[in-house]
């Protein structure tokens, strides 16, 4: 996306990924269990619409760490 801070040679390296989901979605969070199971990091941005926030985390509870 033109103007991040991100830049294409900072995924070269295949140690950072960037996904675009919606992850208040239930069947998008499932796709991406494993992956949140193994990170010792990770960042997520939302829209900030109030709604999106407390899916993503009633989502993130469901993930059995």
């Amino acid at each position: 996306m033109p103007g991040t801070i991100m830049q294409e040679e900072d995924f070269r390296d295949g140690q950072m990924k960037q996904v675009l989901c919606d992850l208040s979605v239930p069947s998008e969070m499932n796709k991406w269990q494993d992956v949140f199971c193994k990170a010792e990091l990770f960042f997520v941005d939302g829209p900030k619409d109030k709604r999106f926030e407390s899916e993503f985390l009633k989502n993130l509870r469901d993930i059995p760490f």
